[in-house]
């Protein structure tokens, strides 16, 4: 599951740690309020994070995550490079546009059916200059 730990951190006090387990879902999520988000905005989720012996599941996509949740009627995920093995902190960030029809938006750091550990720190979602709202 997932918790609050003091140490490994890369900055501050405390990070978030996800143990994953094969073929279990174990995601820190957060839903994102709609009217913050309008059609065409330019958005980049940015965290430092770290892992641990990750090994990915039966299929490619179940790999430690950093993506976006996004849900126009069928949901889709927008994610940063897939998180596998040992590595020390390092920075990794994803960007998205948002669609017509938004119904729902979530971040979500985790474990997405991958074994290992995942630690993440420094979380930070910046809009970026362009189109939208």
């Amino acid at each position: 599951g997932g918790r609050v730990v003091s140490q490994p951190v890369a900055a501050g006090q405390a990070a978030a740690e996800v143990v994953g387990q094969l073929d279990s879902y174990r995601l820190w999520r957060q839903v994102l309020p709609l009217g913050s988000f309008p059609e065409g905005s330019r958005w980049r989720l940015t965290a430092r994070l770290r892992g641990d012996a990750i090994r990915p599941g039966d299929v490619g996509w179940k790999v430690g995550t950093l993506r976006f949740a996004v849900n126009t009627g069928t949901t889709t995920y927008v994610a940063a490079p897939p998180l596998t093995g040992t590595f020390d902190w390092r920075t990794e960030s994803v960007e998205l546009t948002i669609p017509a029809g938004l119904k729902s938006l979530e971040v979500q750091i985790g474990q997405n059916g991958s074994s290992g550990t995942l630690w993440s720190d420094e979380v930070t979602l910046q809009r970026l200059p362009g189109e939208g709202g």
